[in-house]
């Protein structure tokens, strides 16, 4: 009986991590930086994880456009720029 329930025990546990939700992060190269330094002013309840969302028939660039939802810590990317600057005249 002890053997059952540690099997048990343990599937359990396994299938409890894996229906966590992984934390999107940049690319490495990319800094993530919070857009304001602490809460953000008026906060709203949220009613669920964040969410993000597809739209495959609105394009813009050529790229599907992608809605978050439930954001409650809003952050931005830094992409700088690579390899050589050109002058402009």
């Amino acid at each position: 009986m002890k053997p059952l329930i540690f099997a048990f025990c343990v599937v359990f546990a396994c299938g409890g991590l894996s229906a966590q939700t992984p934390v999107w992060q940049p690319l490495p190269g990319h800094t993530q930086v919070p857009i304001w330094p602490g809460t953000a002013p008026d906060p709203q309840p949220v009613a669920g994880p964040e969410v993000a969302k597809s739209d495959k028939g609105f394009l813009i660039a050529g790229s599907p456009v992608v809605g978050v939802t439930n954001v409650t810590q809003p952050t931005m990317i830094v992409y700088s720029p690579t390899g050589k600057t050109r002058a402009r005249r």
